[in-house]
């Protein structure tokens, strides 16, 4: 079962993907991260910093009506990455935001292989919780903050087949530290 379901979200991630790659740079919710230095990305619906290094990509609203629509609620930040598909090689982050009225579902450990809880992180104004977990024979870390009334989920893709990164990475925590609604 907790393959099935892994296989499923990996597809449903691909598609998400593919049907973000029609949608142009820096789409109308956010601007467009540099490698060289820090930049403030915004979705509409909550803002974060993008280090060197790393890039933002707008998430398709698969949802939507309309054609090319991005969900506010969600980004994409990747370490090294040029493309949207440098997601399936490079680790990237994943923040999900429910904001006032919204209400986070927080995984569980059972749902994964392998999964071990991680020391609270505290980055900013949030203390984020969570754990590890093997997906796909990738670890993912899971973290949200639920305090107040703006609450975020992080899925952290850690490994990838060009190269890892730790929860300890300073551009990671930097990006964690940055998040705002």
């Amino acid at each position: 079962m907790k393959k099935l379901l892994s296989i499923v979200l990996a597809m449903l991630m691909a598609v998400c993907v593919f049907s973000a790659c029609g949608s142009k740079d820096g789409a109308e919710g956010g601007e467009k991260a540099s490698a060289a230095k820090d930049e403030t990305y915004s979705t509409g619906a909550f803002s974060v910093t993008v280090p060197g290094g790393w890039k933002a990509f707008p998430v398709a609203d698969v949802f939507a009506e309309e054609e090319n629509a991005i969900k506010d609620t969600c980004l994409q930040i990747c370490k090294g990455g040029q493309n949207e598909f440098d997601l399936f090689s490079k680790p990237y982050i994943q923040i999900d935001y429910y904001g006032p009225g919204s209400s986070l579902m927080t995984p569980s450990k059972d749902w994964y292989d392998e999964a071990e809880d991680i020391a609270p992180i505290t980055a900013g104004n949030y203390t984020w919780t969570g754990f590890t977990a093997e997906v796909l024979d990738n670890t993912v870390a899971f973290l949200w903050t639920a305090e107040g009334e703006h609450q975020y989920q992080a899925s952290v893709y850690l490994d990838a087949a060009d190269e890892s990164i730790t929860i300890d990475d300073e551009g990671f925590l930097k990006i964690l530290g940055s998040v705002n609604p």
